[in-house]
């Protein structure tokens, strides 16, 4: 298994020293298999993931969200659950 991750203030150093290659949160989602979210609930990250974003998930994916749940849209999510695309 290979980890990736993408955050804008995480320092490069810091992801290297633990074995993730950092990469655009566009590319990740395309990479992924399983992706999970540990960001805080900010005007910035509410909504982070939707309908654009789980478009370009692999079908089948997995996704864990251990943010709060609103950096998921809802709607988006449920869509996604009920076409089986996650």
């Amino acid at each position: 298994m290979e980890l990736i991750g993408a955050d804008p203030v995480w320092p490069e150093e810091a992801a290297r020293e633990i074995g993730i290659r950092r990469m655009d949160i566009r590319d990740l989602l395309d990479e992924s298999d399983i992706i999970t979210l540990h960001a805080p609930l900010t005007p910035e990250t509410e909504g982070m993931i939707g309908e654009r974003e789980i478009a370009l998930m692999k079908p089948g994916a997995w996704i864990v969200n251990t943010s709060r749940g609103k950096v998921v849209n809802e709607k988006a999510m449920y869509e996604a659950l009920a076409s089986g695309k996650i």
